[in-house]
């Protein structure tokens, strides 16, 4: 006999999620792969040299050096009653996906990280250590989302309705955009590559990062084909309020920042 059990109260939280991003977004994927192989050999100086560094730390960095460059990315659009409004925010602010287990079962721990242009990578390290480390009972974060999830269905809608028509409200929860990685890494640095691409995400926020893998392939360096460390990464757009320029825009600087990592202070 099949085992039928109820919907959990975290799936019963993403699937609203899920539902207000098919709704009242039109997000649009694009696949793209960067090289990183100058990116991975920095991280491992800095490791080597007692530092704290991850890929994810300066992956977080750049995307905040790409919103603070093309600021049309920075907004997001609200649905209030019987009007649509849209927000340019004066902040940059990450909202950072991690994923942890609870009782069991794996979740997922949004956390917002401020300002990450202006960060240095070690100290996005740390925060990044922090959550993915401590205890959950300890993370405000996860007590929030904990209080989140014990609301009634009725309160639940609530939620959902300040979220897409009260940008105030929105802000406090979920940032200005967001970095959901597939990626994995271990203490040593090391990237896991086994992991598919989506052809498709959606997303509630204007802009929105998904690195999944990072692998070797075969890349031509100065009239000579050599393996290198390419990753690649989804980009979501909400295409009510930006354009194919924007992400064309955004993965060109994007592609400079991780290639060039003395831009990111590496």
């Amino acid at each position: 006999m099949p085992k039928v059990t109820r919907l959990s109260k975290n799936r019963e939280t993403i699937y609203d999620f899920l539902a207000r991003a098919k709704r009242f977004h039109a997000t649009v994927t694009s696949v793209h792969e960067l090289d990183v192989t100058a990116l991975l050999e920095a991280i491992a100086r800095r490791r080597a040299a007692g530092e704290p560094a991850s890929f994810l730390a300066a992956f977080v960095k750049a995307t905040g050096m790409v919103l603070a460059r093309y600021r049309r990315l920075n907004r997001h659009l609200f649905h209030a009653l019987g009007a649509k409004y849209e927000v340019e925010w004066d902040e940059i602010v990450c909202t950072l996906v991690v994923l942890r287990k609870e009782a069991g079962e794996l979740i997922l721990l949004p956390a917002n990280l401020e300002a990450p242009h202006e960060r240095t990578v070690a100290e996005l390290e740390t925060e990044i250590r922090r959550l993915r480390r401590s205890p959950l009972g300890e993370l405000e974060e996860f007590r929030g989302m904990q209080r989140l999830k014990q609301l009634p269905r009725a309160a639940m809608r609530g939620f959902s309705f300040l979220c897409r028509s009260h940008h105030g409200f929105y802000r406090r929860y979920f940032g200005t955009y967001g970095v959901s990685p597939l990626l994995q890494e271990n203490d040593g640095g090391v990237i896991d590559s086994g992991v598919g691409v989506p052809t498709s995400i959606f997303a509630n926020t204007c802009v929105a990062f998904l690195p999944a893998s990072v692998a070797d392939q075969p890349r031509v360096v100065g009239g000579e084909i050599v393996p290198r460390k390419v990753l690649t990464m989804m980009l979501g757009l909400d295409h009510f309020l930006v354009d194919g320029h924007d992400g064309f825009l955004a993965v060109r600087y994007l592609e400079k920042l991780l290639t060039e990592p003395d831009r990111l202070g590496l």
